[in-house]
């Protein structure tokens, strides 16, 4: 019955004709899709009734989402909330790939736009100021200041200047989540195999973020990928745009010399004793 939503229109109605008990059913499903694409006061209404897992995905691929969603509820037991953020323009086409998904009673899901969103949180995103991507307009040599990090080349991808990629720094400050303890932050172009409850029920006492602790890692000695183990401190991992720090390089070797950067990319000179300044003038503590 549920196959026979998913194709075509004319399908589904010469099904509902040729198996006339069928109709009540297909009703009582496709209107079960439409309450549960909830506005965000229903949805958070409803998760004060029933303890929900909130997932937060920002995307602007609709395709590459809808595959996400779908893996998030195949593989997880619980109530889950969806918060999917999205150009304006796409609400209404998010709001219908999300159709099929939530017809389950345990979904609820609700599609902002996330420009509305950061205008009712009155925040001012670093893709909002003027300066913004000023620094992709000159050569890669010439993007030097005490905060610049010279990405190795291989690391420049324009998908990393997008808002829908930075959009998650800002999740703690949006109004949306004002009341809503943690939420969990999925990339769009992955596939969820394992449930998203075990994360959900982690221990979070002494800690504002978590991630993943097993990532793949590149073996510089004998050039293949490898499973990291557990606990791998993220500086052997190069996601932060200077490469790896680890027991082959430095954070001697990670330093731009002389204005200019290196293969695996290169941070400022002291750049962790800048950052060790201004998490100790937000924290009031210094972590060394």
């Amino acid at each position: 019955l549920i196959l026979g939503i998913s194709v075509p229109s004319i399908t589904s109605a010469l099904l509902i004709r040729v198996h006339p008990v069928y109709e009540s059913a297909m009703r009582s499903i496709q209107r079960n899709m439409r309450n549960n694409v909830k506005s965000r006061e229903a949805l958070l209404s409803h998760c004060q009734r029933v303890e929900c897992i909130h997932v937060v995905i920002f995307t602007d691929r609709i395709i590459g989402a809808k595959t996400v969603l779908r893996s998030i509820t195949e593989n997880t037991n619980g109530t889950i909330a969806f918060h999917i953020f999205v150009p304006e323009a796409s609400e209404s086409a998010m709001n219908s790939a999300l159709s099929s998904i939530v017809a389950d009673s345990s979904v609820r899901a609700a599609v902002y736009s996330l420009s509305k969103t950061i205008e009712e949180s009155d925040l001012n995103p670093i893709w909002e100021w003027d300066e913004y991507l000023s620094s992709t307009e000159v050569p890669l040599s010439e993007w030097k200041s005490k905060w610049t990090i010279q990405p190795a080349a291989w690391d420049y991808d324009e998908k990393h200047f997008s808002k829908f990629n930075l959009a998650r720094f800002y999740m703690a400050d949006y109004a949306i989540f004002r009341d809503i303890d943690r939420v969990i932050f999925i990339d769009d172009d992955i596939i969820v195999q394992g449930d998203v409850q075990d994360v959900w029920k982690a221990d979070m006492s002494n800690s504002v973020v978590l991630a993943g602790c097993r990532l793949w890692q590149w073996d510089t000695q004998c050039n293949l990928w490898r499973l990291a183990p557990d606990r791998t401190p993220m500086l052997q991992f190069p996601f932060l745009g200077f490469g790896s720090i680890d027991e082959y390089r430095s954070i001697e070797d990670a330093t731009c010399r002389q204005g200019k950067s290196t293969p695996d990319g290169c941070m400022p000179k002291n750049f962790f004793k800048t950052l060790d300044k201004v998490y100790s003038n937000i924290s009031g503590d210094s972590s060394g």
